[in-house]
Parts: C-alpha cells; sequence; structure tokens
C-alpha cells in the first residue's frame, strides 16, 4: 500500500497537485493546494480510496497527523472523503480536535456540507476515540478552546483574507 511521496510538484490546481515521481505523475487532492508551489519538492503522506462507481482516488497529507484526521472523520457514517477534505480545508486538523475535545458542533457546522445534526454525530462518534488513536500523533497543539481559534478565523475573514491564507497562518501560529 503507499503511506508516502517526495516528489516534485509539476502542477497545482483548484484541488489537485500533480507530484512528478520520475516516470510518473501521481494526481493527488489536497486540503489546501493553494499552500503549494509548483517546482517545489514536497513530501505528502498518501490514502488510497476506493469507490465503486469512480474507483481510485489519492488524497494527500503534509503530515502523518493530518492523514489520522482524515481518516477519522471518514469512519463516520455518512461522511466520505469529499466533506473530510472541505473539513480540514475549513478548520485545519487542530480546530477539528479541539472542536470535538470541545463538544462544539457549532465550529464543525462552519463546514461546507456538515449541519447542525451532522456535527453532533460527528462529535458522539469521535469523542471517545480521538485520544486514543491520537496518541504520539499530536505534532500540533490543540487550543483550550476552540471558540477562541474559530473568533479568530471569523476575524481574519472579515479583514478579507482568503481561507489558504488564514490556513497558513493558523498553521503557523499553532506550531510554535
Amino acid at each position: 500500500m503507499l503511506s508516502h511521496v517526495t516528489g516534485t510538484i509539476t502542477a497545482v490546481g483548484d484541488k489537485i497537485l500533480t507530484v512528478d515521481m520520475g516516470p510518473l505523475g501521481f494526481a493527488i487532492a489536497v486540503p489546501n493546494p493553494g499552500l503549494f508551489e509548483a517546482g517545489k519538492i514536497q513530501k505528502l503522506y498518501l490514502h488510497l480510496h476506493w469507490n465503486q462507481e469512480q474507483g481510485p482516488s489519492l488524497y494527500g497529507f503534509v503530515s502523518e497527523y493530518e492523514r489520522t484526521i482524515f481518516l477519522l472523520v471518514t469512519s463516520c457514517s455518512g461522511i466520505g472523503p469529499k466533506i473530510a477534505m472541505a473539513l480540514l480545508a475549513t478548520m485545519g486538523p487542530g480546530l477539528f480536535v479541539a472542536a470535538i475535545q470541545d463538544e462544539n458542533p457549532k465550529a464543525l457546522s462552519q463546514v461546507p456540507g456538515i449541519g447542525m445534526k451532522k456535527a453532533e454525530q460527528i462529535i458522539v462518534h469521535l469523542k471517545h476515540k480521538i485520544g486514543d488513536m491520537l496518541t504520539g500523533l499530536m505534532d500540533i497543539p490543540v487550543a483550550k478552546n476552540s471558540n477562541d481559534w474559530h473568533s479568530v478565523c471569523q476575524a481574519l475573514e472579515s479583514l478579507n483574507y482568503s481561507r489558504a491564507e488564514i490556513n497558513t497562518v493558523m498553521h503557523h501560529v499553532r506550531q510554535k
């Protein structure tokens, strides 16, 4: 099975990167393609998803932690890769974990495709799993109160920063 790939990014699309690995080029869906630059060498952690109608899809993540969050989210009933990617693009892994730990469905319902009822179901499904599955993988500190992180994101949005810019800043701040 595929675990990770390191290669040169040759194209950055709306949702897909093309990563060159010698004679092969892989089309890999990522949560925030705006964070990548063509011509740069990048390591991506992978997940191969199989859909009966569409066949295989390859998803890439900048860390094992982000991939683990993706797998946790897709383990929930009625949640597929598309919503999991939207969640990572909108909230990032740190805010998501904080929302689960704080049992904050309002924060989760801000993600396109997740309403209040689905947010509550995700929290119920994951609140006991998240601590066990993420032990040792948490390379990004989680806010004590996801409402604070959400407020910061809303403030930046009101100042007309793009979602990609906000995600970059929030990722940087969470690493400090």
